[in-house]
């Protein structure tokens, strides 16, 4: 049911965001979204949902993680987004797009939830996962230069945020 509610908002994304719909069109990418949208959390079949804090409190456990992800997605010969014929940049947009989407999934789930400081999930999540796509984080962590492919991201990532996902949330 999750991975059903994802592709509907990936859907809903691409059919609203115009400039986002031509990118990912004129780079090849829209069948990639759709598919990472339905499989991007396979391995929790297995592994069951690791909490988002968890694995951001224990770097240990989300490297464990990853590998067990991997294993499993060569098991099942799922395709890897990472293994995709595209440059560091088009990969985020896939991403992004994908979590934007999930996170909206979480944020309707969640929406009633505050932590013991009274944060709510949509803070929680903007300051944890949104932050870590932003486009001079991956920058700076990649130790890549600016360049045509960075400044299209960097609109694409204002589109989906501010655009996007700050219209909705209000309505969940």
């Amino acid at each position: 049911e999750h991975h059903a509610e994802v592709f509907s908002w990936v859907f809903l994304m691409l059919q609203t965001d115009e400039h986002l719909r031509d990118y990912l069109d004129s780079q090849g990418l829209s069948g990639t979204v759709y598919e990472h949208a339905m499989t991007h959390d396979i391995s929790e079949v297995i592994t069951g949902d690791i909490p988002y804090p968890a694995k951001k409190e224990f770097p240990g456990l989300k490297k464990a993680l990853k590998e067990v992800e991997s294993m499993i997605e060569e098991k099942l010969s799922l395709p890897s987004l990472d293994s995709m014929d595209c440059n560091f940049w088009q990969n985020q947009v896939v991403k992004l797009v994908v979590k934007v989407a999930d996170m909206l999934v979480v944020a309707n789930e969640f929406k009633e939830y505050e932590d013991e400081e009274g944060a709510n999930v949509m803070s929680i999540m903007e300051e944890n996962v949104f932050r870590s796509f932003a486009p001079d984080i991956l920058l700076k962590d990649n130790e890549l230069d600016k360049d045509d492919d960075f400044e299209e991201y960097e609109k694409i990532y204002k589109d989906v945020i501010d655009g996007f996902y700050y219209r909705f949330v209000p309505q969940l």
